[in-house]
């Protein structure tokens, strides 16, 4: 009988996979790999994001109110079938959508120095915090917490946290606090001043990840 269960649940996934492959949205953006700068290309004018509902980003009921003009900065994840998913920084909160992929271009990599990982790196929402300091041998030291909230009354708090030092590989870092399948692992990619970030959700209480983008505090 669990079998047969687990084989339904295992059906039910990959018909929800094969009508929607296309994802793009705030909590599963940080796990893309390859993170890109890019930016709304000047032969553009106002290009609105769509969601990843059913049937989008293609439909005209996927388009959202919100829009970037050219020369808008963007943080680009992937491209399918005609789509960029990006990342957008307004001034009270960010946006992250599907827009026209000829609508974005991508900008030349710039790989950081040691100095540009340094800093207080913080959400655009959300207690989450995350420091990094200059340790020896060109090295980096990591140190994080991170906090889910939930219940009724949202008093249930969960916390978690990372603590580590890695040696940079361009524009990426690992920190691993062991080498356990479940100790914490974060990934980071520095892209164009900010900081992308995605664990093995293994750094706290239930719920607890630090997935999300960061920039450094002013």
């Amino acid at each position: 009988m669990r079998v047969w269960i687990a084989l339904l649940l295992l059906l039910a996934t990959t018909r929800a996979l094969a009508v929607e492959p296309c994802t793009c949205r705030n909590g599963l953006f940080p796990s893309f790999e390859g993170v890109r700068a890019g930016e709304i290309a000047p032969e553009h004018d106002r290009v609105h994001f769509r969601n990843d509902d059913k049937g989008c980003p293609e439909n005209a009921s996927c388009v959202e109110k919100a829009y970037l003009v050219p020369g808008n900065k963007v943080l680009l994840a992937q491209a399918t079938d005609g789509w960029a998913c990006v990342w957008y920084f307004g001034q009270r909160q960010e946006f992250v959508g599907w827009l026209p992929a000829d609508a974005v271009r991508t900008l030349p990599e710039t790989l950081p120095q040691l100095s540009d990982w340094v800093g207080t790196w913080l959400p655009s929402a959300g207690d989450d915090r995350i420091e990094i300091k200059l340790a020896a041998d060109g090295k980096l030291r990591v140190s994080g917490k991170a906090y889910w909230q939930g219940g009724p009354d949202g008093d249930v708090v969960h916390e978690g946290g990372i603590d580590g030092t890695a040696t940079p590989n361009g524009n990426r870092l690992t920190v691993a606090e062991g080498t356990n399948a479940d100790d914490c692992v974060a990934k980071f990619q520095w892209v164009d001043g900010n900081l992308v970030v995605s664990d093995n959700h293994n750094c706290g209480g239930v719920n607890v990840n630090f997935d999300d983008v960061y920039r450094r505090a002013r």
